[in-house]
């Protein structure tokens, strides 16, 4: 079972069932899927016949473009850790002003994707993080001017540690 969040809508569980049915936020959909070649889906539900086109987002390996008939749609992979993660407190959100990005965890820095004065919006790739053997795309909470990136590639950083700031802050 995975959760998953289309465009802004709120995050619902999808699990396909040894029956070959769907169960989407509850309830059970007969939806046939045949994989016709990579990352592409055909799809019949209720006697009408679907396309599907998934395209990984080049920033982060958690957000997903699909092409349904050719209406895109973005969809975001909320696994166990995030969940885990925000309720924490660890997770993006929270009010007031956001100043900086902090290491989520322990980890070390793989790729920093941006530098200062860059303009970056929110949802933008900032850094991937490696910690607890996964590669974790760290994102803009905020729109906003980068101040300056306080590590590079290959720094090991502990949780809380400042990463990047804002301009403003």
């Amino acid at each position: 079972m995975i959760k998953v969040q289309v465009n802004d809508d709120d995050p619902i569980q999808i699990e396909k069932l040894e029956s070959g049915q769907v169960l989407i936020g509850g309830k059970t959909y007969p939806i046939d899927i045949v994989e016709v070649g990579k990352g592409k889906y055909n799809m019949i539900y209720k006697g009408s016949s679907y396309s599907a086109y998934v395209s990984p987002d080049q920033g982060s390996n958690k957000q997903l473009k699909i092409s349904l008939n050719g209406q895109s749609h973005e969809v975001r992979v909320i696994e166990k850790i995030d969940e885990l993660l925000q309720k924490m407190g660890i997770g993006v959100g929270g009010a007031g002003e956001v100043k900086e990005i902090k290491a989520p965890m322990p980890g070390v820095i793989l790729e920093v994707k941006i530098n200062g004065n860059s303009e970056i919006k929110k949802g933008d790739p900032v850094l991937v993080l490696e910690a607890m053997k996964m590669e974790n795309v760290i994102k803009s909470p905020v729109t906003g001017i980068i101040d300056s990136v306080k590590v590079k590639k290959g720094d090991k950083v502990e949780k809380n540690e400042i990463l990047v700031a804002f301009k403003g802050a």
